[in-house]
């Protein structure tokens, strides 16, 4: 007699491990963006207040607060809510 080999894929770790790594790509993203967004409006030596992009002067400790917890927020509400649909698959 032979036995069979069951083959069980652990969708759970799979989906965890693919999640992982797609959101240290988006943090990576977001990052190099941020950078790009905020290294203009740093003070340079010889310049005017007239010499920085209009969206300088709405940048405050509160607003990059809020864009900072936007930007975590939105990866673990995505976790959770494909966690969510993966647990509908499973079997009781």
């Amino acid at each position: 007699m032979t036995k069979k080999k069951s083959n069980k894929i652990d969708l759970g770790q799979g989906f965890k491990r693919i999640y992982y790594v797609l959101t240290a790509i988006y943090f990576f993203f977001i990052f190099v963006q941020a950078v790009d967004y905020y290294d203009k409006c740093s003070p340079h030596p010889g310049y005017t207040k007239y010499d920085y992009p209009i969206y300088c002067s709405d940048i405050t400790l509160m607003s990059q607060l809020r864009d900072i917890a936007i930007i975590i927020i939105i990866p673990i509400a995505i976790y959770y809510f494909l966690k969510w649909i993966i647990l509908g698959f499973k079997k009781k």
